[in-house]
């Protein structure tokens, strides 16, 4: 199976969402990519469930304090774990206004905890300058998986950001774990010919042939012509 196939991404997800070694993972890689997606949507969902109330009543409490403070009590007093499971039942528009009042490092930790789609709205709405930070936070810890899963959701407006923000080996090494093949169509389409050039260049330095061969096969005609052949 190849590093890049579907069903291989998909049980590498499902080992992050377990926090489990995905080579235990390794008995369900002849099920369907449809049948791993299934699975982990239940256990993401089971895993939200759990604790629900008592996260409301936190996420509540949010509304009731200054957002200097529950901010404070968040990074500090919660930790990313508890933050994660609270940040899912918060009204989007308070979690937004508190993310600008998180460090980029504890928004890191919170995005490693949090399954992107429970939270899609709040995702979407994140500022462009938050989103673009936060990347290259992750991109700094080497969590690709992690920032393909949230770029799949980040607003046009913030990937033109973190775009920007990202080296070229990092948006090579993200690009080869994103879901749908329309945003890496948006992400290549956002590169001028000459940063195209560049990820010719960086794939050839760091051995990432395979990664730019992956994308030149899965965008459509439009941005593959783009792509320098040599």
């Amino acid at each position: 199976m190849s590093r890049f196939d579907p069903a291989h991404l998909e049980l590498l997800r499902l080992a992050r969402l377990l926090k489990a070694d995905p080579d235990r993972l390794e008995p369900l890689s002849g099920l369907p990519v449809e049948d791993l997606r299934t699975l982990r949507d239940r256990i993401a969902e089971r895993l939200f469930e759990e604790g629900r109330d008592a996260f409301q009543r936190a996420a509540n409490v949010a509304n009731f304090v200054p957002a200097p403070l529950a901010a404070k009590l968040a990074e500090h007093a919660l930790g990313p774990v508890l933050a994660a499971r609270t940040t899912a039942v918060t009204p989007p528009q308070k979690a937004v206004e508190l993310s600008g009042r998180f460090s980029a490092g504890f928004l890191a930790d919170v995005a490693e905890e949090i399954d992107p789609r429970v939270v899609d709205d709040l995702v979407e709405s994140l500022p462009p300058k938050v989103v673009a930070a936060v990347g290259r936070e992750l991109a700094a810890r080497e969590e690709w998986l992690v920032m393909a899963d949230f770029v799949g959701g980040i607003s046009s407006a913030a990937l033109v950001a973190t775009v920007e923000a990202l080296t070229t080996e990092s948006i090579l090494r993200i690009s080869v774990y994103l879901e749908d093949p329309d945003r890496l169509d948006e992400v290549v389409g956002l590169l001028d010919d000459e940063r195209l050039a560049d990820a010719v260049t960086v794939a050839r330095a760091e051995g990432l042939d395979e990664e730019l061969a992956w994308i030149i096969e899965s965008v459509g005609d439009e941005q593959r012509a783009r792509i320098p052949s040599s």
